[in-house]
């Protein structure tokens, strides 16, 4: 998922690539009501229907220029290109979903709940590390860092801070949430609860400090999603 976002923000724009990405929520949204029975209603009906209009909509919008491109012109190459970001994006998406029904399938299970937040996060960062050194080793990358620009402190730096905010998130209230929406028997909506209230953070994000211009199409698809 992480790779496929990487190379579709290459091309594409950050918040709606990342937004695109994240609309995999839909997939354990529909896991829950086909295979654990979760009540359907006119609500989860609906909320379904807008993120999915909402992914279309940033497919069919034309992104906008950041101003720092408009500035050095980048805007106007590779034109003809513009739309292979979408395609990642919508792979990501897929993989996000994957993702996330791995991570809710355990709190529809009470044969599960000696399996404690620990461990959920600890598997989690595993298998992460599992990927970025097989894929590291994949594409002869691993260990190729210059020392000189002081590259690996400054990775160093971004991983722990992610690190510690991925697995305190994860283990204080992503898990405990899933476990706990699943019991009132609503857990396909953990994932939309917790991925829709962080899009709208991201959007404003690359808006104000990347400088990248939404369009209406993609202003009516963050809204449609939220």
């Amino acid at each position: 998922m992480i790779l496929l976002m990487a190379k579709a923000m290459e091309k594409g724009p950050n918040g709606i690539v990342w937004s695109t990405v994240q609309s995999g929520l839909i997939f354990p949204f529909l896991m829950g009501i086909v295979f654990f029975n979760v009540a359907v209603t006119e609500k989860l009906v609906s909320g379904f229907v807008l993120i999915a209009v909402s992914v279309l909509l940033y497919g069919l919008s034309r992104e906008k220029p950041s101003e720092e491109s408009l500035q050095t012109g980048e805007h106007t190459v590779g034109k003809k290109q513009k739309k292979h970001w979408y395609f990642f994006a919508l792979c990501g998406m897929l993989c996000c979903g994957l993702n996330q029904c791995s991570n809710n399938i355990p709190s529809y299970f009470p044969e599960c709940a000696g399996i404690t937040s620990v461990y959920k996060a600890l598997f989690c960062g595993l298998g992460t590390l599992s990927a970025w050194t097989l894929t590291s080793f994949w594409k002869k990358e691993i260990f190729h860092l210059n020392i000189r620009n002081r590259q690996p402190l400054k990775i160093l730096f971004y991983a722990i801070s992610m690190t510690a905010v991925g697995v305190t998130s994860t283990y204080l209230f992503l898990y405990r949430g899933l476990d706990l929406l699943a019991k009132a028997g609503v857990g396909s909506v953990a994932y939309p609860v917790a991925v829709c209230s962080c899009i709208l953070g991201f959007i404003l994000y690359t808006f104000i400090f990347l400088k990248e211009r939404l369009s209406k199409l993609q202003v009516l698809g963050l809204a449609a999603g939220l």
